[in-house]
C-alpha cells in the first residue's frame, strides 16, 4: 500500500496542466477531442496530477462529481509575485553578475518572461513560494507537485555557468557564499583562495571577466579560469547553491506540513517534484529525496527496456517512487513507430512497478512548447487493462530475479585510469562502421541501458562507446571491432553478448538468493526468474512479498506459504524495430525459485496454474503449463502480443 496521496502501482494518472473545460488543441490524434473530464473518462483515470490551478471548485468537482481519488496541484520555480492579477516577476529573483533577472534557457520564448525566484532569499522569494503552497492547500490539493525544484542549483549551471547567463549573484547569495566559505561549512581553504570578510564573489567574477581572455562556444561565453583558485571557487559556489536549494526544499516541506496540520489536521502533507526522470547519484546531491515521489519527462531515447530499467529499478532510492511522461521528442509525434514506442513504454513502466502519465496534455521539447494530446483509440485499452487488474498490480510489490536483455553488457577498453585502450569509432581515421545515438529533440544524453537496447535492436551492433553518457549520447559500433591503443580519448566501451541467457539461467537455477554468500564470501547472483525464447520480449516477474519476502531458497508469504500474488509481465518490443515474427513464444519461469520456500523445503512437486490476459483480451484464459527440471514452460500464441503487453497470473501449489 502507499501513503495517502502517493500513487499506487495501479493508479492511472492524468495530467491537465490547466483547467480544460473546452477541448484543447495541440499535437496528436486527441487534439480537440476531450475536456479534462471527458479525458479522465476516456482513459479510466483514477487521479489528476500536476495541475496549475488555484480553482477550488475545479478540485472539488474532480473529487466529487468525477470520482478522482487524488488531485495534485503544482507550483514551480518562477511563481508570480502575487496569486492574483497580471503576472509580475520582480520579488527576489535569480540575478546574473550584472544584476539582471534570469529565466531558464528553454523559457526564453515565453511571454512575459517568467523569471526564476532565488530560493535563498528568505524574506523575499521564499515568502512568495510559501504563499503559493498555502494557496494550493486552501484550493483543496491532496498533493503539491513542485516543478523545477532544483531552482538555484540549476540556475548556477545554465549556459555552462556563463556568469552573464547564470546565477544567482544577488546580494543575499553573495553574502551567504562568503559566510559559508569562512564558517567551514564548505570545507574551503580560505587562505589559499584569498577569501576574507570583505570577499564578494560577484565582484571577483566581474574583475576576472574584464581581465581574462575569453573563448566562444556554441552555447555561451565561457571564461578561461585564471587560476586554480578560480576553478575551486566555481566548484564551491555550485556546492553552495546546491546546499541552499536543498535547505529551501526542507523549509518548504516543514512549512507545508505545519500549515496543513493547522487547516487540515494533517501533519504530513505529501509532495512530489519534477526530477526530469533522473535521480542523480548519490540522490542526496539533489533536493529530490526530500519529496515523497518524483514525476519527470522521459526522453524518447529512454523509451525502451534498458532506459526504463535504469530509471525505475536502478536509480530510485528506497521509499520513493517514480512517475514519467510518455517518451518525448520534438514534434511531430504521429508515426506508427512513435505510437508503438509510447504504448510499450506504458506497459513496461507498470510492469516495473512505476507509472506513466496518460499521454494527454504533455509538454513537448520545442521552442513553442506545444502539447501532445493522445486519443483513447491509441492508448485507452492499456489504461483500462491497468484498472481491470488493479488489485494484482498493487499486490505484486517485489521483482525477484529480473535482468533485462540489456544486462548482457561487458565493460572493456574503458579508456579510464590510463589504460589507453578503446574500440575504434566511426569518427576515427580509419573509421569503424557504426552510428551516433542521441536523444531526439531533448538534449544530447542517453542512458547506458537505453543505448544498450538500441544496440540489441540493431543486428549489426556488437559494442557501444561513450565519452559522457549524460551529455554526449553514444556510438553503436559494428564489426569489425578494432582496439585503439595509446588513445587519449577517455570514455567507456562495452561489448554485447547476444547469446540468449537461458544457459546462465540453467546454471543459476535452484541456487540460493543474492544475499547468501558464495565461495570466498562473494554474493551469489540471484537466479533469473523468467525469460522467453525471443530476445526482444522482456519478461518481468513480480510477486507479493508479504511479511516474510525472500528466504534462502525462494519466495514465501508471511505464513511460510506461496506468495499471494505472482504475475508475469511480457512486453513485446519487436515491432518497434521491424516486422513482428508471427510464431508462438516459449515462456519459462524458474518455479523452484519463485514458488516459495514452503514448497521447496518440503521437496514438493510444484504445480503452476497460468491465466493469460491482454489489453486486447482482458478476460483471463487458462494456459497449459509443463513442469520439468524446476522450470515451468508455457507456449503463448502470437495473438497474445497483438497489444504488445501480455500478463500471466501464476498460482503455485503442491502437486502431491
Amino acid at each position: 500500500t502507499s501513503s495517502a496521496g502517493v500513487p499506487r502501482r495501479s493508479d492511472v494518472l492524468l495530467t491537465s496542466r490547466s483547467e480544460h473545460y473546452v477541448p484543447p488543441v495541440g499535437e496528436g490524434a486527441g487534439s480537440g477531442l476531450y475536456t479534462t473530464w471527458t479525458a479522465a473518462t476516456a482513459f479510466n483515470a483514477t487521479r489528476l496530477d500536476w495541475v496549475y490551478s488555484l480553482n477550488a471548485s475545479f478540485v472539488e468537482e474532480a473529487a466529487g462529481k468525477r470520482g478522482l481519488a487524488s488531485v495534485s496541484l503544482a507550483m514551480n520555480a518562477n511563481i508570480p509575485d502575487s496569486q492574483t492579477g497580471p503576472a509580475a516577476y520582480t520579488i527576489g529573483r535569480v540575478l546574473n553578475v550584472h544584476g539582471e533577472p534570469l529565466t531558464a534557457p528553454w523559457m526564453q520564448a515565453w511571454t512575459p518572461l517568467p523569471y526564476y525566484g532565488c530560493v535563498n532569499n528568505g524574506s523575499a522569494y521564499q515568502e512568495v513560494a510559501f504563499a503559493r503552497a498555502r494557496a494550493l492547500i486552501d484550493a483543496g490539493a491532496d498533493v503539491i507537485q513542485h516543478d523545477d525544484p532544483t531552482v538555484n542549483s540549476e540556475a548556477a549551471s545554465w549556459n555552462n555557468g556563463d556568469p552573464e547567463q547564470s546565477g544567482c549573484y544577488c546580494s543575499v547569495c553573495m553574502a551567504g557564499f562568503t559566510t559559508a566559505l569562512l564558517d567551514g561549512s564548505l570545507d574551503a581553504n580560505t587562505t589559499a583562495l584569498g577569501v576574507n570578510g570583505s570577499f564578494n564573489y560577484k565582484n571577483y567574477l566581474l574583475d576576472e571577466m574584464s581581465a581574462a581572455p575569453t573563448r566562444e562556444t556554441e552555447d555561451a561565453r565561457l571564461l578561461e579560469p585564471t587560476s586554480n583558485a578560480s576553478q575551486e571557487l566555481r566548484e564551491l559556489f555550485l556546492l553552495y547553491q546546491q546546499n541552499v536549494t536543498n535547505s529551501y526544499a526542507r523549509k518548504l516541506r516543514d512549512h507545508v506540513n505545519n500549515y496543513s496540520a493547522h487547516v487540515r489536521n494533517r501533519s504530513v502533507f505529501p509532495m512530489s517534484c519534477n526530477n526530469g526522470g533522473r535521480w542523480p547519484q548519490p540522490p542526496e546531491s539533489s533536493p529530490y529525496p526530500i519529496f515523497d515521489y518524483a514525476m519527470g519527462e522521459l526522453a524518447f531515447i529512454d523509451g525502451n527496456p534498458g532506459g526504463l530499467r535504469q530509471i525505475f529499478v536502478d536509480s530510485v532510492p528506497e521509499n520513493h517512487s517514480q512517475v514519467v511522461t510518455m517518451p518525448k521528442k520534438s514534434p511531430p509525434i504521429n508515426s506508427s513507430d512513435d505510437t508503438l514506442r509510447i504504448r510499450r513504454s506504458v506497459a513496461q513502466s507498470y510492469a516495473l512497478g512505476g507509472s506513466m502519465l496518460v499521454p494527454w496534455d504533455i509538454y513537448l521539447p520545442a521552442p513553442t512548447a506545444p502539447r501532445f494530446f493522445g486519443s483513447e483509440a491509441e492508448f485507452g485499452d492499456l489504461f483500462n487493462f491497468v484498472t481491470s487488474f488493479a488489485a494484482l498490480l498493487d499486490a505484486a510489490d517485489t521483482m525477484p530475479g529480473y535482468r533485462s536483455s540489456t544486462d548482457r553488457l561487458q565493460v572493456s577498453h574503458t579508456g579510464h585510469n590510463g589504460d589507453g585502450a578503446r574500440w575504434r569509432l566511426p569518427t576515427d581515421t580509419p573509421a569503424s562502421a557504426g552510428k551516433q545515438v542521441n536523444t531526439e529533440g531533448w538534449g544530447g544524453g542517453v542512458a547506458v541501458g537505453a543505448c544498450a537496447w538500441e544496440c540489441l535492436a540493431d543486428e549489426q551492433c556488437v559494442a557501444i562507446f561513450s565519452i559522457d553518457w549524460a551529455n554526449d549520447g553514444c556510438q553503436l559500433l559494428y564489426e569489425p571491432l578494432q582496439v585503439v591503443n595509446g588513445t587519449l580519448l577517455v570514455g567507456t566501451s562495452y561489448t554485447f553478448d547476444r547469446s540468449w541467457p537461458e544457459a546462465r539461467a540453467r546454471r543459476t537455477r535452484g541456487r540460493e538468493g543474492a544475499t547468501e554468500a558464495g565461495a570466498g564470501g562473494a554474493a551469489k547472483e540471484e537466479p533469473l526468474a523468467a525469460w522467453t525464447n525471443v530476445t526482444l520480449i522482456d519478461a518481468i516477474l513480480r510477486v507479493s512479498s508479504g511479511n516474510a519476502g525472500r528466504t534462502r531458497t525462494g519466495w514465501c508469504d508471511g505464513n511460510g506459504g506461496t506468495p499471494a500474488a505472482v504475475v508475469l509481465h511480457l512486453v513485446d518490443w519487436r515491432n518497434t524495430y521491424g516486422t513482428r515474427d508471427a510464431s508462438n513464444v516459449d515462456v519459462f519461469v524458474n518455479s523452484t525459485y519463485v514458488c516459495g520456500a514452503a514448497l521447496a523445503s518440503r521437496d514438493a512437486t510444484i504445480s503452476v496454474e497460468a491465466m493469460l490476459s491482454t489489453p486486447a483480451a482482458p478476460d483471463q484464459v487458462g494456459v497449459t503449463t509443463e513442469q520439468a527440471g524446476g522450470l515451468t514452460h508455457m507456449v503463448l500464441p502470437a495473438a497474445a502480443f497483438d497489444a504488445s503487453w501480455a500478463m500471466v497470473e501464476l498460482t503455485c501449489s503442491d502437486a502431491g
